[in-house]
């Protein structure tokens, strides 16, 4: 599967995050996956509030960045406040160097808005 078409959310049963094609229809989020054990389509019923798009490139560690991770520069001190930028959450003091894609070898993904309140500067409820 093409890194474009990719997207991951939480499972609404087990709150684990599941990977695959997204499916929306009668209101209702679903990740589908090929299961490759036994060959068939799984449906997973996600929370529609966590759903990340691949965003089309990796990190310094190989690790794919998706819409709602947060993201620094290696060099970088990652705390401050942080701003969204193309559904990326990063330090302002990177973007620009951030968005660049043949610097995306200098990114790291250091936690998402959904694992990492902290990180994000709110707090958890």
């Amino acid at each position: 599967m093409e890194n474009r078409y990719l997207f991951k959310a939480r499972s609404v049963g087990n709150r684990k995050w599941v990977y695959g094609s997204l499916v929306q229809f009668a209101n209702e989020s679903y990740i589908v996956t090929i299961s490759e054990d036994v060959h068939t389509v799984v449906f997973t019923k996600v929370d529609s509030s966590t759903i990340c798009q691949c965003m089309e490139f990796k990190d310094e560690d190989d690790n794919l960045v998706w819409a709602n991770d947060i993201v620094s520069t290696i060099s970088s001190d990652p705390t401050g406040e942080l701003i969204c930028k193309d559904n990326i959450i990063v330090n302002p003091k990177d973007h620009r160097l951030m968005f660049s894609l043949e610097f995306s070898n200098e990114l790291r993904v250091i936690g998402n808005i959904f694992d990492d309140i902290k990180l994000c500067g709110k707090s958890s409820k």
